[in-house]
């Protein structure tokens, strides 16, 4: 459906690019890519990109849902792979002197349904973790599966998968043991670490290490804490309803003493990497975290941000504006990654429906530019056709246009999901 946001024959090409990639991404049972064993999982797999990333990540997975291309029979199987790799009720200890919790969802799975808590590795052995990847697991993984469970739970209306034992225990006991997993605050609910204790606040920062109060992990926290609320009430259990819902208005309540500034801005993190957060913002005005000033506020510094060109390039996102970067050296104050490369400068397609979806509720004209310089990218770089960059890419930077893994699905994924949910 045409809008004034983009015409009909670019949505076409949009929803059409999607479908490819999605398939792209599907590794059927006994087929492999790269050299590596078959998936003996028995499932459909789904991988991060058509062209690497070679294991099933829950992340990309659950942000690709709303773009309507995955079926709930394939949403049903990945959660029940979740289930059977997630951490039993022991602790694990690692070699790198890191741990996996009790019932710490898996950050990938890998084809041989092997299980990997850490980013950076494709190793489910002992040598997973530490140093730069933390002393504890993903921390994200844990909220993004009530996600994915709320996803096929509102498309199937399956109560009885609520109540369905995975290994002996119902999936509503799993989601709540994987839900108080990562470190907080009991009084503000925020997700906390310390220097020596973190993990990861998410996937797609994974490189950066951030301390303190953190910023887009609290944001999952509070919608997974809303899912559970709503799992609760359809179980009839009022008492934990009312309680998980206590948290997601607890947590919404906190972000603006924790994370907000003059600037309109969210702070990532109050600790270490206590800089404006880009993708945060917007992901936090798109789960409707925010409301009156602060609100307005970030509205006004993404509208800003995009009409100076400080935070979007071709249509796609940076993690720190370019006017902020910690130093000359580094966009973030602590990362291995050279500067303006992946997590560290690099412009990414992720959030580009989340930063499309604020535009729009402030300046529907500058969305309709926004949108269209990402669509005409991807006609540019289209992977379909011979002699082209790849695109949809995982992330690019103009210098040189240099370019990383191809056919990236939550690079066309969200921002689909994110033109449904504004009429398109």
């Amino acid at each position: 459906m045409a809008t004034d946001l983009i015409d009909s024959a670019r949505l076409l090409f949009l929803r059409e690019l999607t479908r490819d990639v999605v398939e792209a991404c599907r590794v059927r049972p006994g087929t492999t890519r790269e050299g590596l064993p078959a998936n003996v999982t028995g499932r459909t797999l789904f991988a991060a990109a058509g062209g690497g990333y070679p294991a099933f990540w829950l992340e990309d997975f659950t942000f690709a849902l709303d773009c309507g291309l995955i079926t709930t029979d394939e949403v049903r199987d990945m959660l029940e792979l979740t289930f059977e790799a997630q951490q039993g009720p022991e602790t694990r200890h690692l070699d790198s002197g890191a741990r996996v919790p009790p019932f710490q969802i898996p950050d990938h799975v890998l084809f041989d349904a092997g299980a990997v808590y850490f980013a950076g590795t494709y190793s489910s052995g002992p040598d997973q973790g530490g140093g730069m990847w933390g002393n504890l697991p993903e921390l994200d993984d844990n909220f993004h599966v009530a996600q994915a469970v709320s996803w096929y739970f509102q498309q199937t209306r399956d109560i009885g998968f609520l109540t369905a034992a995975i290994n002996d225990m119902p999936v509503i006991e799993r989601l709540e043991r994987a839900f108080y997993v990562p470190p907080y605050d009991p009084e503000t609910q925020l997700i906390r670490v310390s220097r020596d204790e973190r993990g990861t606040n998410w996937g797609f920062v994974d490189t950066i290490a951030m301390t303190g109060d953190l910023l887009f992990c609290s944001l999952l926290r509070m919608r997974a804490a809303d899912r559970l609320a709503t799992f609760f009430s359809a179980l009839h259990g009022n008492g934990k309803a009312a309680e998980y819902q206590g948290i997601a208005e607890t947590i919404k309540s906190s972000i603006p003493a924790a994370f907000g500034t003059d600037s309109g801005w969210l702070l990532a993190a109050t600790g270490r990497c206590r800089q404006h957060d880009v993708w945060g913002t917007v992901f936090a005005l798109y789960e409707d975290a925010l409301s009156g000033e602060v609100r307005e506020r970030a509205l006004a510094a993404v509208l800003d941000a995009y009409n100076n060109g400080t935070a979007t390039f071709r249509g796609n996102v940076r993690h720190v504006l370019t006017s902020d970067d910690f130093s000359s050296t580094s966009a973030w104050e602590t990362t291995p990654t050279e500067h303006n490369n992946y997590q560290n400068g690099g412009y990414w397609g992720t959030p580009s429906g989340w930063y499309l979806h604020a535009l729009a509720q402030i300046d529907r004209a500058a969305g309709a530019r926004f949108i269209g310089e990402y669509i005409d990218e991807l006609i540019e770089g289209d992977y379909r056709r011979p002699g082209t960059r790849g695109s949809p890419l995982e992330w690019f930077h103009p210098d040189g246009f240099r370019t990383s893994v191809p056919i990236y699905m939550t690079s066309v994924a969200c921002p689909l999901a994110a033109l449904i949910r504004l009429g398109c």
